[in-house]
């Protein structure tokens, strides 16, 4: 890092411990024409104008200088990062990815983990409740893998359930993925996606907007969602309830101009709720991997013609399968055992028969409803 880039940072570093400058006002004070440089010595009359806090943080760096205790902490930050092999990204950078640097309220800066040039790639943000049912997990991980074989990167939020099955879908076709955080780079939540973590470092990128120490609060991950949408041409819902997290990402993503996608479910299903309010504002209601990849425009002919061949194949076994589940109740184990077919097998054609709502699940237990 060269020694004029260090001194940016350290300014932005700087700028994001002053009390009460929030990103509105920080960007109010950016769409002046300021520089993060500017800010810090900003004159008395200028001063003048700010809260009360904003002024005597200032009014103390001035005098204080290179000796402030912010600067210190920051030149801390700075360091310790290096030394971590992260790398740090301000919002005047040409590095910073584009399409995030157009939402509103940008983060200033952002902490990256792993392979910064990632941030650049073409992303779909895959999103959905933590306590998914097993179908919406298997399809997740299959349309995941389907989608990065397209060279699209997969973006999601390290959370349990639809996130870390999109992450994963990823990684088995040793494709990008990216996961954004809601605290700081030197913790992973939940704990459990420690490995998890270090494979998509490997493959892609881990970004936060909070520095080092930050620990998890619930404000916390609307923030993070605001960034998983605006890295991301489109948000892909999968599952999710209509009080939930995936609905706050999916209408930034309608804020910030991105295509939505939802995918459909059973009526009877409360985890389907969100999708279908979502489909009835305007989401595109997707069934197959194909429908987004067709959308985003990148459906190869060959890859066209490989899937045909796999629908055209699958029709029959599907009615098959769908003769022989009954109407009441009957748990996956029972029904793997009953019909005869590997699991993972069963798994994809029971989610093409809820998708077309034949079948509906509930905690592992299927029946048919027509």
């Amino acid at each position: 890092m060269d020694e004029q880039t260090r001194k940016a940072l350290v300014s932005w570093l700087t700028l994001q411990q002053i009390k009460g400058l929030g990103l509105k006002r920080l960007h109010a004070l950016l769409d002046e024409g300021l520089s993060p440089e500017s800010i810090l010595v900003l004159p008395q009359d200028k001063l003048d104008t700010l809260p009360s806090s904003i002024r005597t943080d200032l009014n103390t760096l001035q005098n204080k200088k290179a000796q402030h205790p912010y600067v210190q902490h920051a030149l801390k930050q700075l360091d310790l990062a290096e030394k971590e092999g992260w790398q740090l990204l301000a919002l005047d950078q040409d590095e910073y990815p584009a399409l995030l640097k157009e939402i509103p309220f940008a983060p200033p800066i952002l902490y990256v983990k792993g392979h910064i040039k990632v941030l650049h790639s073409m992303q779909l943000a895959i999103v959905g409740a933590r306590k998914a049912s097993q179908m919406a997990l298997t399809l997740t991980r299959d349309w995941s893998q389907a989608i990065a074989r397209q060279s699209v990167s997969i973006t999601s939020g390290l959370a349990l359930g639809i996130d870390a099955a999109a992450h994963r879908g990823a990684l088995d076709v040793s494709g990008i993925t990216l996961a954004v955080l809601a605290h700081g780079l030197d913790q992973v939540y939940p704990r459990s996606h420690q490995k998890l973590a270090d494979e998509i470092v490997e493959q892609g990128a881990l970004i936060t907007e909070f520095p080092r120490g930050t620990a998890v609060k619930r404000d916390h991950f609307p923030r993070r969602n605001r960034i998983v949408s605006g890295l991301s041409q489109g948000v892909l819902v999968v599952e999710a309830a209509v009080k939930s997290g995936s609905l706050i990402t999916a209408q930034y993503a309608v804020e910030q101009n991105r295509d939505v996608f939802a995918v459909p479910g059973s009526i009877a299903n409360p985890m389907a709720k969100g999708c279908h309010l979502l489909i009835k504002q305007g989401a595109a209601l997707v069934e197959s991997a194909d429908d987004i990849i067709a959308q985003l425009d990148l459906l190869p002919v060959a890859y066209e013609e490989k899937e045909s061949i796999q629908k055209t194949t699958s029709t029959d076994a599907e009615s098959n399968l769908l003769n022989q589940i009954p109407f009441e109740f009957i748990h996956f184990d029972e029904l793997v055992e009953a019909v005869h077919l590997p699991a993972h097998t069963l798994m994809a054609e029971l989610g093409q028969l809820a998708l077309s709502q034949h079948i509906e699940e509930q905690s592992g237990a299927y029946r048919r409803i027509k």
